[in-house]
């Protein structure tokens, strides 16, 4: 599961109300989170750590170990004090009066799953396509990395994704792309606020919205210092139009050897499929269709009555 952290803090709402007094004061702290995880994997692999090591990680996290009643190094190098050390580590974690792990063993009764992989040869039209797309998103995440500029080089990386889930959803934003830099010239108040202003806190919970195609939707506004709009604009046409002229083999491969089969054993057979983006989910929807299977779609830019 991906959630947005709002949507973890209702839920946490509905089972113990008021356990923290906002939103705000879940997210201060739910970002003691990694000193947390990192502080726990050191206590768990204590015995291989180096004395260097062990050192760093005592004083990095000397107040932490303050609260938790450790006043020496040594008393980390003794089993069971070490694991005392860990049970009330756990207390500290935000969610730990609310939440409950099980282990698939303790509970039973699952169905075995089996996974296998089905490969996709792509055309060399495809090919040449995808190769000209990772040219452009290196280039520029590239130049992202020397200008420092975060925004940027987290857009690239999240077209390499789109890049390897459909041509189409890739073809779809890049468009979107070539809109927003045409717009840059234009008063700013044409711009959304926040892609103007956009920190590496902004670009972390970016990165844990689940609906990528709305974070997608933000970054597309964000460009380099002094950033030559016009030559992005004409290598994105190109992109465009080459990807506008392929077809995307996976959709293919998942109709002829994953879906003909099956529902030619049994056609009351049913697939639940997943896709990042919601264009990828349209793709397949057509390809299906096509076909004469029935689909039902299900995403996060739905209403609730439409859930």
């Amino acid at each position: 599961m991906q959630l947005h952290q709002f949507e973890l803090y209702s839920m946490i709402e509905l089972v113990e109300p008021g356990l923290y007094a906002s939103f705000e004061a879940y997210e201060r702290r739910r970002k003691t989170l990694p000193l947390l995880n990192n502080l726990m994997r050191d206590l768990q692999e204590w015995g291989a750590l180096s004395a260097e090591t062990r050192g760093a990680a005592f004083n990095r996290n000397r107040k932490l170990f303050d609260e938790l009643g450790v006043a020496s190094i040594d008393q980390l190098d003794v089993q069971q004090s070490r694991e005392n050390t860990i049970d009330r580590l756990t207390e500290h974690h935000p969610l730990s009066t609310v939440l409950v792990r099980n282990r698939k063993a303790v509970i039973g009764g699952f169905k075995k799953r089996v996974a296998s992989r089905v490969p996709v040869h792509l055309t060399p039209e495809e090919i040449s396509a995808y190769q000209a797309v990772s040219d452009y998103i290196h280039h520029y995440y590239n130049l992202a990395k020397g200008h420092k500029n975060n925004a940027i080089g987290f857009l690239m990386v999240l077209y390499q994704k789109m890049l390897a889930s459909s041509s189409t959803a890739l073809r779809s934003s890049l468009k979107n792309r070539v809109s927003k830099l045409k717009t840059m010239g234009l008063p700013e108040k044409r711009w959304p606020e926040k892609a103007k202003r956009l920190s590496d806190e902004d670009l972390e919970d970016i990165r844990e919205k689940w609906d990528a195609d709305d974070a997608q939707q933000l970054l597309d506004f964000v460009q380099l210092a002094d950033a030559d709009n016009d030559q992005e604009i004409a290598i994105l046409e190109n992109l465009i139009n080459r990807l506008g002229q392929i077809r995307d083999s996976k959709a293919k491969i998942l109709v002829e050897q994953i879906i003909r089969p099956v529902l030619a054993h049994d056609p009351a057979d049913k697939f639940l499929i997943f896709t990042t983006f919601k264009e990828t989910q349209a793709l397949l929807v057509t390809s299906l269709r096509q076909f004469g299977v029935p689909t039902c779609t299900f995403h996060g830019g739905m209403s609730l009555e439409e859930k």
